[in-house]
């Protein structure tokens, strides 16, 4: 019997892996060989699916993370637009205030000569 160890030093998480693996006895028999063979295969084959299900969570949380992020940049783009929607046309009272002064101008600069002999 084997043992085998790893480690994964990251900045504030530590994590370690073991493995065993089964060997046969000295001088085994084609049984004993066999039988510990079928023991590695299990244990492989839990490993992996213990690796499997690490893999899709940590995919899933990444997933969620950048769906996150998404709608969050989607929300401040949304407003910046706004924003900058609101500051180059003024707003809609400011161009209705433009909109009256037009009027109230070509109004007037037709009413020149009427304004001119008024006060003359």
């Amino acid at each position: 019997m084997f043992a085998v160890g790893g480690g994964d030093f990251a900045a504030a998480t530590v994590k370690g892996r073991a493995f065993v693996t089964n060997g046969a006895r000295p001088n085994p028999t084609l049984d004993a060989r066999v039988e510990a063979l079928e023991k590695n295969i299990a244990s492989i084959q839990n490993q992996i699916t213990a690796l499997e299900t690490e893999l899709d969570e940590g995919f899933g949380t990444i997933r969620d993370e950048v769906r996150g992020e998404a709608q969050t940049r989607e929300a401040n783009d949304k407003k910046l637009g706004e924003k900058i929607e609101a500051s180059a046309t003024g707003g809609i009272h400011i161009s209705a205030i433009g909109a009256s002064w037009l009027f109230v101008g070509v109004a007037l600069s037709t009413a020149a000569p009427e304004l001119a002999a008024l006060l003359g």
